[in-house]
């Protein structure tokens, strides 16, 4: 039940979020999944909907938080602003563009969630172009935008002010964004105790991944990554029962080489050559 008004129906303001993760995690089934997915891309249009199509994309960084109008509801318990203008009614949050970038790359795979990777960098490249720095930066670019187009979507949430985007600020877990790249395209994670997995999964345009300054178990590394190759460097302090799993494709009968020697404790399976050595400086390679 909700509050007032609201009690005993059922509300549906088009969550984008809550949906994006029903997929990731598969509790929505292969009809729901696509069901929601063309409906947050736009090619499926739901009547009622106070965003509906492009716009859902408005904020261009990632979709609107929901799609329909809730100022006149009483679900929230804070006062919802006119819809657009309110990060909880049809405002957008950065760290959505996470579970978006998860989601198509589940459902469409890894060059159709590349292709919006791309759209949020052209969005925080014309960000810069606005000359903001440090706590300003986002805001330059915003009233700006609000001022040119006299648009109240252009209104920054955060910082003691009320609005419609949630990026800097108190929003901490717009930092989920940064974890994009080596979890998609690096294949980095650590699922498995004391073991970094690293399993490629490139874009086609992209011929390496690069990402320095990471962290595993307390020890900072860098990564490069090819679809048949592997580098770890800058470890310089390993821990001695750390370890690192590296899965790369290939066929059959290929040689595998760590550091430059050949390497045959390995498992060949389903197209992919599974290896585990213990964590530091490696170059890994299959050839």
């Amino acid at each position: 039940d909700s509050l007032d008004g609201d009690e005993g129906e059922a509300l549906d303001y088009g969550y984008t979020e809550i949906n994006l993760i029903a997929v990731i995690e598969g509790i929505a089934n292969a009809e729901q999944t696509q069901s929601i997915m063309s409906w947050i891309d736009g090619t499926r249009i739901v009547d009622g909907d106070d965003s509906q199509g492009e716009d859902i994309y408005f904020f261009q960084f990632a979709p609107r938080l929901h799609t329909k109008d809730a100022a006149g509801s009483s679900n929230s318990v804070v006062e919802l602003k006119t819809f657009g203008t309110d990060i909880q009614n049809g405002g957008s949050s950065i760290h959505v563009a996470y579970y978006d970038l998860i989601a198509r790359n589940k459902v469409y795979g890894v060059d159709n969630s590349f292709e919006r990777f791309k759209k949020i960098q052209k969005w925080y490249e014309e960000v810069k172009t606005y000359g903001g720095k440090d706590s300003s930066f986002y805001r330059a670019y915003y009233t700006k935008k609000q001022l040119d187009t006299k648009d109240k979507q252009y209104t920054l949430a955060g910082g003691g002010t009320v609005g419609a985007v949630g990026v800097d600020y108190e929003f901490f877990e717009a930092s989920l964004l940064y974890a994009t790249l080596p979890t998609l395209y690096m294949g980095v994670d650590c699922k498995e105790y004391k073991v970094l997995k690293v399993e490629p999964c490139l874009p086609s345009e992209l011929s390496y991944l690069k990402a320095y300054n990471l962290m595993f178990n307390g020890v900072v590394y860098n990564l490069k990554v090819t679809d048949s190759e592997v580098e770890i460097s800058g470890v310089k302090n390993a821990v001695a029962d750390l370890y690192i799993n590296v899965v790369l494709n290939g066929e059959e009968g290929k040689t595998v080489k760590v550091d430059g020697e050949s390497y045959n404790d390995y498992v060949y399976k389903n197209g992919q050559y599974i290896l585990k050595v213990p964590f530091g400086n490696h170059t890994i390679k299959v050839k």
